[in-house]
């Protein structure tokens, strides 16, 4: 078991599939999404992410740990790129986002939405020149 300390109650939490990296919101300030990296000393373990205008309500990594994807009160669905720690895709929703669930290859992303119930989006996209990849 390991515990760390953060300043102030965390509203949202996600953990990747290997369990090196948690992503989590703080009440209050729930537009900043923060990474802990398990694998690194306490004093340089943590990364921020900040491109929503609103409350992140939904968090999920992807299977292979290259991607975040994160939902908000902004009608916005964020892919971040994990190494760069720059957002690689803005989605525009129809509504607030409440949930998320994506496919093990990434490229399917249902987003449960304030009033329509669901989108689906489908990514059509070359992930290693998105990220910039050789």
């Amino acid at each position: 078991s390991r515990t760390f300390e953060i300043d102030g109650r965390a509203s949202l939490m996600a953990l990747n599939l290997d369990k090196s990296l948690v992503a989590y919101c703080i009440e209050g300030n729930d537009r900043v999404i923060h990474i802990l990296d398990l694998n690194r000393p306490l004093e340089e373990h943590f990364k921020t992410l900040s491109a929503h205008e609103s409350s992140v309500r939904a968090l999920q990594f992807s299977k292979d740990g290259r991607f975040l994807f994160s939902g908000g009160y902004d009608h916005q669905l964020i892919v971040w790129d994990l190494q760069s720690i720059e957002p690689i895709t803005k989605i525009r929703l129809g509504s607030k986002a409440r949930c998320l669930a994506v496919c093990d290859d990434s490229f399917i992303i249902a987003c449960g939405v304030e009033r329509k119930g669901a989108e689906i989006w489908y990514l059509d996209w070359d992930v290693d020149e998105a990220v910039g990849s050789d």
